[in-house]
């Protein structure tokens, strides 16, 4: 699909399916009582990175995980949205939540408080309620500002750094 720009007005409540993506040369714009979901593997593309989104959309990832299994995560939302380690997997366990330090190693986020930023990588076990042999789904609903445009990310050379896709994009 694809648009000049996207303005979901109330009572409306739209849906990008699988497999979707959704172009869009400006701002995304969703209104107070609208919505805006990206199902799982779909995207949202910006070509003017210069465009400022408001209101909040939901971009639902999936993974199959075991109870001990990790994934790596990273947050398609702007930092200004506050969406937390916690918010994206309240079962797993207080001290399951990691981000990595390259002079320090993996750093613990205890009870997963930490607001998730755009490009930074994060270590989330799975939830604790999750089967230890059967793989399940997990799936995080991320909720806030779409990111766009530039985010600087400041890395150090010849260590090892944690970076993640920080687009609501399947890539």
């Amino acid at each position: 699909m694809d648009a000049c720009s996207c303005t979901v007005n109330s009572p409306v409540n739209l849906v990008v399916p699988t497999g979707i993506t959704l172009n869009v040369i400006n701002a995304v714009t969703i209104n107070s009582g609208s919505s805006l979901t990206f199902n799982n593997n779909s995207s949202l593309v910006q070509t003017n990175k210069n465009a400022v989104n408001s209101g909040n959309i939901t971009y639902i990832r999936e993974t199959s995980v075991r109870r001990y299994d990790y994934t790596y995560w990273s947050s398609p939302l702007t930092l200004a949205s506050n969406f937390t380690l916690f918010n994206m997997s309240p079962l797993t366990l207080a001290d399951k939540y990691t981000s990595y330090d390259s002079d320090a190693s993996w750093v613990i986020h205890f009870g997963g408080g930490l607001t998730m930023k755009p490009g930074e990588g994060y270590s989330v076990r799975g939830p604790q309620n999750f089967d230890i042999v059967t793989p399940s789904i997990q799936t995080a609903s991320f909720i806030g500002v779409p990111a766009n445009g530039d985010v600087p990310k400041t890395t150090v050379p010849n260590k090892f750094n944690l970076l993640g896709n920080l687009y609501p994009s399947a890539i």
